[in-house]
């Protein structure tokens, strides 16, 4: 059995911890971090003779565990937690960038989608979060740009434009109602799906490119 194969059995579990253990941070803590642990050791498993674009989409990777950590109870750390994914975009930027052309005309949908996802959060936000917020979407949207730019198969093309969609919703889900205060039912679990499954759709459009 591949060890991806194990990627979904335990973000559903993760998805069960919180629904029926909500309480017990260090379950949910531990369960939460595995399916990441899954895609960092697949990428990083020949660590010696990775290519560069490689060593950043595993940093990326890193990255992304460190804010799932720290963004985690006991920590509640949101400010730790929206600079360790800064950083990650970053490096998910200069991955997928190694393959990719400019094609500006591609970067509309995204940077529109941020443009009005900021128009209807900023005004209800605390003042002092606008310029991190700003700065940290504009690194998103420039992310699923570069992801959408990439000299690729259109398959593979395609799965990360929907990994880079779906980040885009599940940061939206937390900006909504965490930073917002808006009420959204069921926001803990639908921050999760959706965030798994962009990070399994990025891994899986990178591995792509390098097969």
């Amino acid at each position: 059995m591949r060890l991806i194969q194990f990627f979904i059995p335990l973000a559903i579990l993760h998805i069960l911890t919180l629904i029926f253990f909500r309480g017990e941070w260090g379950l949910t803590l531990t369960t939460k971090l595995l399916p990441m642990f899954v895609l960092i050791y697949l990428v990083g498993k020949n660590c010696g003779n990775l290519e560069k674009g490689q060593r950043l989409f595993l940093y990326g990777l890193l990255f992304s565990t460190v804010g799932d950590t720290v963004l985690s109870d006991p920590f509640g750390l949101f400010i730790a937690g929206l600079i360790s994914f800064l950083i990650a975009h970053l490096f998910y930027i200069f991955a997928f960038s190694r393959s990719s052309s400019l094609h500006l005309v591609r970067s509309i949908p995204f940077y529109l989608l941020g443009g009005v996802l900021g128009y209807f959060l900023f005004p209800l936000i605390a003042p002092e979060m606008k310029i991190p917020v700003f700065i940290y979407g504009f690194a998103l949207t420039t992310m699923g740009w570069r992801i959408a730019s990439r000299d690729t198969n259109s398959k593979s093309l395609w799965i990360g434009i929907s990994g880079a969609f779906l980040f885009i919703i599940s940061d939206s889900i937390i900006g909504f109602s965490q930073l917002a205060r808006i009420t959204i039912p069921n926001s803990v679990i639908l921050i999760m799906i959706t965030y798994y499954s962009a990070q399994y759709l990025l891994f899986k459009s990178f591995a792509m490119d390098k097969d």
